[in-house]
């Protein structure tokens, strides 16, 4: 994913639109996963912290830094 279409994404994904939240998820959620797991040790914790982390993807992305990539 570019650099453009992931601030434009996540500008979107600030106001609550569900496409671009969707789009994101596609796109990160293997590594959001891989991460958790590493965590909790736990395929089923490690659900339990993606649910967390894309209910609150709205708020995160208000605070987020656009000039920065979402990956890392």
């Amino acid at each position: 994913m570019t650099a453009d279409r992931e601030q434009q994404l996540s500008r979107r994904a600030a106001r609550g639109d569900r496409r671009a939240l969707h789009a994101l998820y596609e796109e990160y959620s293997g590594q959001l996963f891989a991460v958790a797991y590493r965590l909790t040790e736990s395929s089923a914790d490690a659900r339990d912290v993606m649910h967390g982390v894309l209910a609150d993807l709205p708020e995160m992305f208000r605070r987020f830094d656009g000039k920065r990539p979402l990956g890392p």
